[in-house]
C-alpha cells in the first residue's frame, strides 16, 4: 500500500511536467522493479505507471529517466527497451546490486571509492553524451542517495555537498535543454539520507 500510494505521486508529478511545471515526489523511484519481477525493495515501477498515465492522456513527451542512485535501474532499463521516447540512462557502481546488469540506453558503471570530483566529471560527460544522443521534454531524476559515503549498501565516498552539487548540476542540465524536471528520491539507507536528498531538492527550488 505504501508504495501504491507513493507512485500516486509520481504519476501526479509526472502530469505536472507535461504541462510545463517541475515537480519533485517525496516517495517514489522504485527502478528495481521489472514488468515480470519485483526485487530490490521495489514492487511497482512507479516511473513506469506514470509513463503509462501520461500517454493514456494522450500525451508522448520525450522523456529522459536519468538514475543517478548507487544501483543500477534495471526496472526502468527493462520497461523502456525499444521505447524510442524514452532514454534511460544510468551511472551506478559496478559491481553492487543488481546482477547481472540489464542493457541501458546509456550506462556507466563506476568502481567502489569514487569520490565527489571524480564522480561530478563523470555526470558532466554523461549528461553531454546524451545531449548528443536525445533530446528530452521532460527529465525524471532517480536521485537516489546511496552514494554517500556512509550508506551501508554501497562503497561510493560521496559528501553530503557532492550530492547536493549533483542535484544542481543534474537541474541546469534540465533547465539548459528547456526540460521539465521530476526529482524522485529512490534508494538511501543511512541516517543522513533524508536530509540530504531534503536539502538537494531545496537547492534544486532554489535555482
Amino acid at each position: 500500500r505504501p508504495q501504491l500510494h507513493a507512485a500516486g505521486g509520481t504519476v501526479a508529478a509526472l502530469h505536472a511536467a507535461v504541462a510545463g511545471d517541475w515537480a519533485a515526489n517525496l516517495s517514489g523511484g522504485f527502478h528495481h522493479a521489472r514488468p515480470d519481477l519485483s526485487h530490490g525493495f521495489c514492487l511497482i515501477n512507479d516511473v513506469a505507471l506514470a509513463v503509462h498515465s501520461v500517454r493514456a492522456a494522450g500525451h508522448r513527451p520525450k522523456i529522459l529517466v536519468l538514475d543517478l542512485d548507487l544501483h543500477q535501474g534495471d526496472g526502468n532499463s527493462a520497461a523502456f527497451e525499444g521505447d524510442a521516447e524514452v532514454f534511460t540512462a544510468s551511472i551506478h557502481e559496478q559491481h553492487a546490486f543488481p546482477n547481472p546488469k540489464l542493457d541501458s540506453d546509456l550506462d556507466l558503471g563506476l568502481p567502489p571509492g569514487v569520490q565527489d570530483a571524480t564522480y561530478l566529471a563523470h555526470l558532466d560527460r554523461a549528461l553531454g553524451q546524451i545531449s548528443d544522443r536525445f533530446e528530452p521534454e521532460i527529465v525524471v531524476y532517480v536521485a537516489g542517495t546511496d552514494p554517500l559515503a556512509e550508506d551501508p549498501l554501497g562503497s561510493f565516498e560521496l559528501t553530503h555537498e557532492g550530492i547536493v552539487e549533483r542535484d544542481r548540476r543534474v537541474a541546469r542540465y534540465a533547465r539548459f535543454v528547456g526540460a521539465s524536471l521530476v526529482m524522485l528520491p529512490a534508494g538511501g539507507y543511512s541516517d543522513a539520507s533524508p536530509e540530504v536528498a531534503a536539502a538537494g531538492m531545496l537547492a534544486v527550488a532554489s535555482l
